[in-house]
């Protein structure tokens, strides 16, 4: 097991905040990227926290009036320090030469734990949307092509992971949504485990191609891995070129609030998915883009009677669509993916539009609920054997003497890659004691979601009722919810429960969100119209002692 290290920050929770008054705290490290350590310290200063330095290319450190200075061998504790590398760099965990350790930068505006949602617009209003470069979207596309044509690019390594070339769309975001390797001179390179869930993604939008109402909407909590089973679906599509040609939007939360711009931008991304010297026509028409008039003639038009032609699918994946405000999707060019696009007539039987959002109540009844899209929901984790390969790959408790414990990590988070990491990234002495640490850490954060939820979506003393008699339902797995409690699949938590309509019930994401009600209080809080539902539960098997006392 590799030697850990004792990283010191402070983060502030408003930028009024003198140095004074900024939190501390300290977090036993290994090693990873700045987005692993960014994951792993996101239970202590919210997902919303920023390391400072992302906008900065040099190691500096600054005093308490912010002025940068040099470091001196005589430099105090609250000097702080920040860094930009694709990796944690030596210096990080090297102490100064009086022996006080290095800090880490952070802000969260305000705390995340308490406005989450809203910090998370305030971010979307304005964000740096770098401009279209022609010339560089066609050599990083051209040199996309290139990788994907190597049978080797898609093949797992002998821990089952792939090394993805960089997709052209990702240069039009300065957001970081996947972990990437960057070695100079050499291409860019998207690290993922390759799993069952991208191939059922390829042949899930192959299949609505073919479907006279084209919308597919995939949908899961955050931290089950869809973004980047899609991304490993995109690249395996993209490397069929006899089969279907991919327009991908890699992240929707990244599109221009320019109308300009984000025209521009999504005329870009369709160009991407074809080959510029191969496909010359389509970079042309799209290059000659300046309106909406000539994008919806790109993409109404030019695209589809190039694929028809060809008899190629045609397939349009706009991931995190979500991240733009319900007022902004009602205006051209952002409604395109979720209500024009899957309108157009000359797509029928040719393309599929998909759209991929992590869970969010408002999105989810919006525009897969009541606009009708076929959906492909996703709540369980990797499976046992692509979890082995994932913790053989990161060496992370690795060995037959864990089975018993990884049996007892599977039974709680169902192998959830965004648990799984944020473990790994909180390693304790056993596994054991990582996963007690990780599932009081998510207990929090579950409690402060379930509050959101409560205060924003349970509006009445009616609903209320209802809400409270759902989640008993949930708790002994009661199906025919819906023929008791009206409305159930709108109003539960998407961050934490289903709806599942195979047997018409609602279902938590994994245990550890079935451990956060049974221990919530919800068994006394539905009143009398959930009095037998209460004694149901306390008969069935699922309840312990110490819940039912």
């Amino acid at each position: 097991m590799a030697k850990s290290s004792v990283v010191a920050f402070r983060w502030r929770t408003s930028a009024a905040a003198q140095p004074a008054q900024w939190k501390r705290g300290t977090h036993e490290w290994v090693s990873g990227t700045l987005d692993d350590l960014r994951r792993a310290l996101a239970p202590t200063c919210g997902s919303t926290a920023e390391l400072a330095a992302d906008h900065d290319p040099q190691l500096w450190a600054c005093d308490h009036s912010g002025n940068v200075a040099p470091e001196r061998e005589d430099i105090p504790a609250d000097v702080l320090l920040s860094w930009t590398p694709a990796t944690c760099p030596p210096e990080l965990f090297r102490p100064h030469e009086n022996g006080r350790p290095r800090a880490v930068l952070l802000f969260t505006f305000p705390p995340a734990e308490a406005t989450e949602h809203a910090a998370k617009r305030a971010r979307a209003e304005a964000p740096v949307v770098p401009e279209v470069n022609w010339d560089t979207m066609r050599d990083t596309s051209r040199e996309f092509f290139a990788q994907l044509s190597d049978p080797a690019t898609l093949q797992p390594d002998a821990n089952g992971f792939l090394y993805l070339p960089q997709h052209p769309s990702m240069s039009m975001s300065n957001r970081r949504r996947f972990d990437f390797i960057k070695t100079p001179g050499q291409p860019t390179l998207v690290p993922l485990l390759s799993r069952a869930l991208a191939r059922e993604y390829v042949e899930a939008m192959l299949e609505q191609c073919e479907d006279p109402h084209n919308a597919l909407y995939i949908h899961g909590a955050q931290g089950v891995g869809k973004s980047y089973a899609l991304y490993e679906a995109v690249c395996r599509l993209m490397a069929r070129p006899d089969t279907a040609r991919v327009i991908y939007f890699h992240d929707c939360s990244g599109w221009s609030r320019d109308k300009n711009k984000a025209i521009q931008q999504l005329a870009a991304a369709a160009a991407s998915g074809f080959h510029p010297e191969k496909e010359a026509q389509v970079w042309t028409a799209a290059m000659a883009v300046r309106d909406y008039i000539e994008l919806d003639h790109l993409l109404g038009v030019v695209i589809p009677k190039y694929c028809r032609e060809r008899t190629l699918r045609l397939v349009a994946i706009f991931d995190q669509h979500n991240g733009l405000d319900l007022e902004l999707r009602k205006q051209l060019p952002w409604s395109l993916p979720e209500r024009d696009l899957p309108a157009l007539a000359t797509w029928k039987g040719l393309g599929a539009t998909v759209v991929s959002a992590s869970a969010n109540n408002e999105y989810y009844v919006k525009v897969a609920v009541d606009a009708r899209w076929r959906r492909h929901d996703c709540y369980r984790g990797f499976t046992d054997a692509e979890r082995d390969k994932w913790r053989r790959h990161h060496r992370f408790f690795d060995g037959p003497q864990y089975a018993s414990e990884w049996a007892d990590v599977k039974s709680l988070l169902s192998n959830w890659p965004l648990d799984l990491d944020e473990m790994r990234m909180a390693q304790q002495t056993t596994l054991a004691a990582t996963l007690e640490k990780h599932r009081q850490a998510r207990l929090s954060i579950m409690k402060s979601r379930e509050e959101q939820h409560v205060s924003s979506q349970i509006t009445n003393s009616d609903t209320s009722k209802r809400y409270n008699c759902f989640i008993l339902d949930m708790l002994i797995g009661r199906p025919n919810v819906t023929t008791r409690q009206l409305g159930a699949p709108r109003f539960i938590n998407k961050d934490l429960l289903y709806y599942n309509e195979a047997d018409d019930s609602v279902r938590p994401i994994h245990d550890l969100a079935r451990q956060f009600y049974l221990t919530g209080g919800y068994l006394k809080r539905a009143g009398s119209i959930g009095e037998a539902t209460v004694k149901e539960v306390l008969a069935s098997k699922i309840v312990t002692a110490d819940t039912k006392g």
